[in-house]
């Protein structure tokens, strides 16, 4: 069972400032700390403290560390760290490329929803994909085929599977995060949140589309609007 370090930082950091005792403290007092020795916990926790400081997400003054704003919008929208840092890298490196922005879009949201399906799409679409990675030499766990489905699905509403309803309130909810980031002034343009927005609008359009097309040709429906027709 993995020790819930962000979760926990995250929520105490939120509320007021700590020193690594008070963190280690609270660490201590989780379940998943008593299946670990002491020395692993408190290691786990330094090394964890460090790597937020590194990455500007935690400030320390005077032994007590405290969110930075950048944290703190983090810890407003429930967002990993480390899962954040990963969209920023990835964002990054496309930014500079001279793929469509349609392609950077789906890479870019293929890469938030852990759930999507790695087959499915057409195969042109795979191969598309596969060539601007190689290209680019990305990450190896994004995957081209996850890119091409979102790229189908924008194509074909009839394709997107009822699971990316829920989909979309992840997704509006990194958008939330990248929109606080300009407004408070935390990065000047958050890097990949114009792909993403046009992405996000078309998939909801064609999710809406799915699930009427569903829900009108369901059984259920029939007796009522019969009722309605009379």
């Amino acid at each position: 069972m993995p020790l819930p370090t962000e979760a926990v930082l995250l929520t105490l950091l939120s509320m007021k400032n700590c020193t690594k005792e008070e963190i280690f403290s609270v660490l201590l007092s989780t379940y998943a700390a008593r299946l670990m020795n002491k020395a692993k916990v408190v290691e786990a926790a330094g090394r964890y403290l460090k790597f937020l400081h590194a990455c500007n997400i935690l400030a320390e003054k005077s032994g007590e560390y405290r969110l930075t704003e950048e944290g703190t919008l983090l810890a407003r929208f429930f967002i990993s760290p480390s899962a954040y840092m990963g969209y920023v890298k990835l964002a990054r490196k496309l930014i500079d490329s001279e793929i469509p922005e349609e392609q950077k879009g789906c890479i870019l949201l293929s890469s938030l929803i852990q759930s999507l399906p790695a087959n499915g799409c057409p195969a042109r679409l795979e191969k598309d994909y596969q060539m601007s990675l190689i290209k680019l030499q990305l990450d190896k766990e994004l995957n081209a085929s996850r890119a091409g489905n979102l790229r189908h699905y924008l194509e074909k509403p009839s394709a997107i599977p009822e699971f990316m309803a829920g989909c979309t309130k992840d997704l509006e909810r990194w958008l939330g995060l990248l929109s606080d980031m300009e407004r408070y002034k935390v990065h000047k343009e958050s890097p990949g949140k114009k792909w993403m927005e046009e992405l996000v609008v078309g998939l909801k359009a064609n999710i809406l589309k799915m699930m009427a097309r569903k829900k009108g040709h369901a059984p259920a429906q029939l007796p009522l609007e019969r009722k309605e027709a009379a």
